[in-house]
């Protein structure tokens, strides 16, 4: 077979294998090859030792297996999901509730936009916080010695960070008039700036202005709009005890950042009120800083240092790029600072971020890091190269990325190449299929698909009835889905399956029941036949402490549906008989022991277990009076019809015998 050149064939290596290192020709000179079977819907599979030949004779010239041939060795795809089950299974739960609600996206009504927005903006936030619980749990298990985990956890890390910056430019949950806040926000949770171990060695500085990193570490906080962090370095820095005309300037400058417009949008009625309070506040700024620079009274350093912080607040480019590191953090404060009038939706956020990245900023995302392509997307109002970038980063956060963006309108209904589907549902089609495959978790998986019409209903359709079901829960679940999809017959094959399971405990009562619902008649006759030999074997009717519900069934047969009445006659029959039996109700035992002996069509298996208890029966010459002359014909009719199938010949001579003598009796008391 011709396989591409870029195809990744994955090696498994077992230990304790049959064919030892090197030695492979030479094994396979004795006609050996190698077996693999493959599970249906998973990529699970296992391989195992067999003869190249083609028919039995020529595999025994192949000669013995040994014992360590014999084995069967399991192998398991890795799972491209680096998500636990857990956060699968979360984030599905919350995926299946948000399917429930039927919002349209209108964009051309502001408020109606608003309020989808940032709806879906809480619900995305739900989703990213059980990526936090998650984190906390790696970062736990590696602390305690699973360093294998690392990798999952900083791509994880990468997950959580790309979500935000999600929400801070296409749903942010709050931030009703400029979306700086939520960008800037999503920036300090990715590198938090400046380090807090950094500001106590400076505010622990004998005199902390005149530390050599003071004014650096103040304007990062401002920088990053950490403006609690700058008026607690201002209050504790010194300044207006070692220069006492400051004070008024540094309670000016406190006040100004106390009431930034960006950190109090709450408190705001409107788009007007909050474009008036920042023109506002950036008047106050120009002030400030105007009255700094016409007074002669500031040490020059001091003087410059608080001017640079003013340029700072007030938007200056060249000042704000200065005082920047990456592109990340320049475009953050180029929306906080420069200019979050025009950062309301991704349109303006791009100009912003263009501006960021434009040759003269001398900042550039690495291309390199999936991760950062992934951002730039964002950023740039590239919805749909985001989701592709997203989709190489991880395929669960793609999925919910392109929901969330449907949803809000920022993306339309593409269709893809491979299939007749949008891109989304082209998603969720691959997302169901790998969880399906590398985790197992079917109601997953189906949970996605059912919001797929055609394409994801046909796979449940065909895979349904083949999951495992592992308790009652499963169960109600796959039938749910099956009502939910009108899927009738895969309902009744699901219900098969159940029955088979609570068989396999021993619970045939509930099974007989759940078959008769499913109208699996040919699985009900091969029940009562089995019920009929247990009975038969163990010469008792059966148990009431072990099966309640059969008992009930075969001890009063009008409490059950008319079909499953009807099938589980002999079982009932041959129950009743042995009833019979042990209450020495001679009588009604034979009566029902010579009917199940003339049933039509009952299975020649049985025939010579029942004609061995009609012999004990009659045996017993006190039984031979309950026996009628008729009854006593009906079975030497059945013997002949039936003795070319018993090959226990005396058996046969002894009911013969046994059964003369019924009529005998049957005869001289007529006579009488």
């Amino acid at each position: 077979m011709n396989t591409p050149e870029d195809a990744i064939n994955t090696i498994y290596h077992f230990e304790d294998a049959p064919i030892e290192s090197g030695n492979l020709s030479t094994w396979s000179s004795n006609e050996r090859t190698a077996g693999f079977t493959l599970h249906p819907y998973t990529l699970r599979g296992s391989t195992f030792i067999t003869s190249k030949q083609s028919t039995l004779d020529d595999a025994k010239s192949s000669g013995p297996f040994e014992e360590a041939e014999g084995n069967i060795y399991e192998i398991q795809q890795p799972s491209p999901l680096i998500e636990p089950t857990e956060l699968l299974i979360s984030w599905y739960e919350l995926w299946e509730e948000l399917q429930d609600v039927s919002l349209k996206p209108t964009m051309n009504d502001e408020l109606n936009q608003l309020v989808l927005v940032q709806f879906y903006g809480k619900i995305s936030s739900l989703f990213r916080s059980k990526i936090n619980q998650v984190l906390e749990c790696f970062q736990t298990q590696i602390n305690n010695g699973q360093k294998e985990l690392q990798p999952s956890l900083d791509t994880l890390w990468e997950i959580e960070s790309a979500w935000r910056c999600a929400e801070a430019i296409y749903f942010p949950s709050s931030s009703p008039y400029t979306l700086a806040t939520a960008i800037m926000d999503w920036v300090n949770s990715y590198d938090p700036q400046p380090i807090a171990e950094d500001g106590l060695e400076i505010m622990t500085y004998r005199i902390p202005f005149q530390h050599p990193s003071f004014w650096f570490y103040v304007n990062k906080t401002a920088i990053r709009g950490l403006f609690q962090q700058t008026i607690s370095c201002l209050e504790s820095s010194a300044l207006v005890k070692e220069l006492p005309t400051l004070e008024n300037t540094i309670s000016d400058l406190v006040d100004i950042l106390k009431y930034c417009p960006c950190l109090h949008q709450k408190s705001i009625r409107s788009t007007f009120d909050f474009e008036k309070r920042w023109k506002v506040w950036r008047s106050r700024i120009a002030h400030l800083r105007q009255t700094i620079m016409n007074r002669g009274d500031i040490p020059t350093e001091v003087q410059q240092s608080l001017l640079s912080l003013l340029n700072i607040l007030s938007g200056n480019k060249e000042e704000i790029k200065a005082n920047c590191s990456y592109w990340q953090e320049y475009f953050s404060a180029l929306a906080f600072l420069y200019d979050p009038l025009d950062c309301k939706n991704p349109a303006q956020v791009s100009i912003l971020y263009q501006m960021s990245t434009a040759q003269d900023s001398h900042f550039y995302g690495d291309s390199t890091l999936e991760f950062e392509k992934l951002c730039v997307a964002l950023c740039n109002n590239q919805p749909l190269d985001a989701i592709q970038h997203s989709y190489m980063l991880d395929v669960g956060f793609a999925v919910h990325l392109a929901d969330f963006l449907h949803k809000t309108g920022y993306i339309k209904e593409y269709f893809t190449e491979e299939l007749p589907v949008t891109l989304r549902e082209h998603l969720l089609l691959e997302y169901g299929e790998t969880i399906l495959e590398t985790k197992g978790i079917w109601q997953v998986a189906f949970a996605y698909w059912k919001h797929v019409p055609g394409y994801g209903h046909q796979r449940i359709k065909s895979l349904i009835s083949r999951v495992p079901l592992h308790n009652i829960v499963e169960k109600d679940e796959a039938l749910t889905i099956c009502h939910e999809l009108d899927l009738q017959v895969e309902a009744q094959s699901v219900m098969s399956h159940w029955a088979t399971n609570l068989i396999a405990e021993g619970a045939y009562g509930e099974a007989l029941i759940i078959l008769d619902k499913a109208c699996d008649y040919t699985t009900m006759n091969r029940v009562t036949w089995e019920i009929f030999n247990l009975c038969l074997e163990n010469q008792n009717p059966i148990d009431a402490a072990e099966d309640e519900t059969l008992y009930d069934l075969l001890s009063s047969p009008r409490i059950c549906a008319s079909t499953l009445a009807s099938i589980l006659s002999p079982a009932a029959a041959i129950h009743q008989y042995f009833l019979c039996k042990e209450s020495e109700d001679s009588r009604q035992a034979g009566e029902l022991l010579i009917g199940v002996l003339k049933m039509i069509n009952s299975p020649n298996f049985y025939q010579e277990k029942l004609l061995k208890e009609l012999l004990e029966f009659t045996r017993n010459t006190k039984n031979h009076q309950t026996i009628s002359l008729a009854s006593a014909f009906d079975c030497i009719a059945c013997l002949e019809d039936h003795e070319r199938n018993i090959s226990d010949s005396k058996l046969v001579r002894d009911i013969r015998i046994q059964l003369a003598s019924i009529v005998s009796w049957n005869f001289l008391n007529a006579v009488k």
